[in-house]
């Protein structure tokens, strides 16, 4: 019965249509037709149950095509659940002359499909903000009882990640309603000695009791405890209710052992749509500060430039030393830049030596390797880095030595890695891989920057730099670069090239956003001819109603205290989400400026808000930050303008 009774329906709605113009957002879109469905102004996602509220005023459902392909509509039906189920015999409409409404009726304490009397509804929809079509419907209730009653929503396309979609619709009944305040918290400078302890408050800000069925930790742990946790089956009452306890609170104490921590505070309740409710609780330790130090250093790079014939070898050794109050955590170290072919590496437990011969490159020996891929380093403490160069003739190759640490904010430092003889190597920032997104409205220019980095110890020759558009003979000219760049223009050792894109949203176009790319051509060293690195570029106009994200790096007064040699940590914490929490790996980081005989080439994407990093030099450095938020519920991302601050390093 309950099969015959979705065909039915499902083959009377597919005879009614509703077009309307209907506004969306845009964001970055998927390349298919994406069902997105909105009750009452408020989106919500495919499994979700929608409740009527307390006057069982009509819920109105409006489905979108949010993807870049048209949508195939299937069916659209309404299937009856719980209670609804006995009364599947009634299957008769009823033509309302009055108000236009078709009503299908069966149980009536079910909700029931309402909606306008349009012929034709469509198998196909465009995109929503394109073709402006969506399908509108309003689902009401006639509440003869208010027991039961439950229906699902359900809709069968083309979107393969959707199908069906559906909703569950309910009537309204008492429920309760967890809150909790704090609703996250971080502990700070807490010691296994000294624990530091918080207190939180349940409250109920539903209409019916709360049952706490169990407080507890997410991951088992000894530093994370809960002195007294509240017994099991505690009610907690709505404070308007006037009965028993309104106020649960419990204590969270934190007494860390090493590490910078993170977990949750799970809370399991009779709220249906939080069963199981997490805060989200963090332990930060007193800071530690990386030292680096290497025997070349004054050079800029480990130099390997003397080691030139076949086969021969020449080790090099770095030495981190954590001079800060509390512990770093050091990843594995990494060669990269081209230079996993020609360089090894391994680190050690601090105590090894270094054989005399040869002078400046013998092997190096300890009984204490670091086998895993972190270390936690004490304060006070060292590790050694051992790199290990296999030279293949005098031309040589270069590389990075790159180091990932936290201590707690993240932070990496980049040790060129020079072999053979002088020569460049290009990088570009924001990160290779990375895309530079312009958010701009119609008739606004935006600009953001692309740096071209020369990490190596040699000149690097820039033969040109220009915009590629993804369809050359449909897209309008949105990106230009405002930078001159001549035709071999010289980059020197260690040096940036900054380059000032714009993306104009005066020009007409249609599409929902624009791509191209940025090409530069230079000739490599190694091989004498001429290569090309890319950046991706894309912009978009069509973002009406959202407030973008706004970068904040803070001011030059903020780093006031920036020393050379000593670790510095930038922080983005206060950039704003506009619209939706900018994601937490959402802060992208790189320096745009530097004194010439600096080695510094910050250049971070996907990170916290806070990056850490060493200034080699003391004098003017300029770092420039842009954050990304998300829509979870239509994901889609926005990105912020870009946004530099200018730091004054002291000697």
């Amino acid at each position: 019965m309950k099969s015959m009774y979705g065909f039915a329906l499902a083959f009377a709605l597919l005879s009614v249509t509703g077009i309307t113009i209907h506004c969306g957002d845009a964001g970055s879109l998927g390349t298919r037709g994406r069902v997105s469905v909105e009750i009452n102004k408020q989106n919500v996602e495919n499994g979700e149950t929608v409740q009527f509220n307390k006057d069982h005023d009509p819920l109105e459902i409006v489905v979108w095509n949010i993807g870049t392909k048209a949508l195939s509509i299937d069916s659209i039906r309404l299937e009856s659940g719980g209670n609804a189920d006995v009364q599947l015999m009634d299957l008769g409409y009823e033509l309302l002359e009055e108000n236009r409404k078709i009503q299908y009726g069966y149980d009536q304490n079910a909700p029931i499909l309402d909606m306008g009397l349009f012929l034709g509804l469509p198998t196909e929809l465009e995109n929503t903000s394109i073709a402006n079509e969506t399908l509108e419907f309003l689902a009401i209730y006639q509440p003869e009882t208010l027991e039961g009653g439950t229906s699902t929503f359900v809709i069968d396309s083309s979107d393969t990640s959707n199908t069906p979609f559906y909703v569950t619709i309910e009537p309204y009944v008492k429920s309760a309603k967890i809150a909790v305040t704090p609703n996250n918290y971080t502990f700070v400078n807490a010691t296994k000695a000294n624990p530091a302890c918080t207190e939180f408050t349940v409250t109920n800000v539903g209409t019916d009791a709360l049952r706490i069925d169990g407080i507890s930790m997410k991951f088992a742990t000894d530093e994370f405890t809960i002195p007294n946790p509240p017994n099991q089956g505690t009610l907690v009452y709505p404070a308007s209710s006037g009965e028993g306890l309104t106020e649960l609170k419990f204590k969270l104490c934190y007494a860390p052992t090493d590490t910078p921590d993170e977990n949750q505070v799970i809370i399991k309740s009779n709220d249906h749509s939080s069963p199981s409710t997490g805060i989200v609780v963090r332990g930060e330790t007193q800071a530690g500060q990386l030292a680096v130090s290497y025997a070349d250093q004054a050079a800029g790079c480990m130099d390997f430039t003397q080691t030139i014939n076949p086969g021969e070898m020449c080790t090099k050794v770095v030495t981190l030393l954590n001079v800060g109050a509390g512990a770093v955590n050091v990843k594995k170290p990494s060669i990269e830049q081209g230079g996993e072919t020609a360089y090894t590496l391994a680190w050690y437990v601090s105590g090894g030596m270094q054989d005399a011969a040869p002078p400046g490159c013998g092997a190096f020996q300890s009984d204490e390797p670091i086998t895993g891929p972190l270390y936690s380093l004490s304060s006070q403490r060292t590790l050694d880095i051992a790199v290990t160069y296999t030279a293949s003739g005098a031309k040589g190759i270069n590389g990075i030595l790159g180091i990932d640490y936290a201590s707690p904010t993240e932070g990496r430092e980049d040790i060129p890695l020079c072999g053979g003889a002088p020569k460049s190597d290009i990088d570009l920032a924001p990160p290779l891989g990375s895309q530079v997104t312009f958010f701009a409205l119609e008739g606004e220019r935006k600009e953001k920057t692309v740096v071209i980095m020369n990490k190596g110890n040699g000149d690097l020759t820039i033969r040109g730099v220009k915009i590629v558009k993804a369809f050359p003979e449909l897209d309008p000219d949105t990106f230009s670069i405002k930078t001159p760049v001549p035709a071999d223009t010289v980059v020197p050792k260690w040096g940036l090239l900054p380059l000032t894109v714009e993306f104009d949203a005066e020009t007409e176009y249609d599409e929902m956003y624009l791509n191209a790319t940025l090409v530069v051509t230079y000739l490599d060293p190694n091989s004498g001819q001429d290569e090309t690195v890319d950046a991706s570029l894309k912009g978009s106009k069509d973002f009406e109603g959202v407030d973008l994200p706004v970068a904040n790096p803070g001011t030059t007064d903020d780093y006031a205290n920036a020393q050379a040699g000593v670790a510095m940590t930038l922080y983005g914490s206060a950039s704003d989400g506009g619209s939706f929490d900018i994601y937490d790996q959402g802060y992208t980081w790189f320096v745009s400026k530097k004194p010439a005989a600096s080695k510094v080439f910050l250049n971070q994407s996907g990170v916290g808000s806070g990056v850490q990093f060493i200034p080699d030099v003391a004098g003017e450095y300029e770092f420039r930050l842009v954050v990304f938020s998300v829509d979870d519920i239509n994901d889609l991302f926005y990105f912020s303008d870009e946004a530099a601050v200018t730091v004054q390093v002291q000697p």
